[in-house]
């Protein structure tokens, strides 16, 4: 009986720190969504102003963007899904039904 209550608690412990871990690596996420946004819209900002303005465009600006944005849906994704969330368009399938 005393291995079995051990057991539990062990299991219990083990469950607290996945719920834990599970926390910090969806904020860890989400933080990396924001850094990543903000990034974007200085690259694409810049990028527009120097091609407009200055007559001189940055060459790597639309890769970058392009790789930040396939970024942000990963970190997107994954932070969605740790907050138990899941990844749907209500639009489509309001349009399809």
């Amino acid at each position: 009986m005393a291995e079995r209550s051990m057991e539990i608690k062990n299991r219990a412990g083990f469950l607290v720190y996945l719920s834990r871990l599970n926390k910090f690596l969806t904020t860890m996420t989400a933080w990396a969504c924001r850094v990543v946004l903000l990034i974007n819209v200085l690259v694409v900002s810049t990028s527009v102003i120097w091609r407009y303005a200055l007559h001189s465009p940055i060459e790597w600006a639309e890769e970058m963007a392009r790789a930040m944005m396939i970024a942000l849906v990963f970190f997107g994704v994954a932070t969605s899904t740790g907050r138990g969330g899941t990844y749907r368009r209500r639009s489509v399938l309001a349009f399809y039904s």
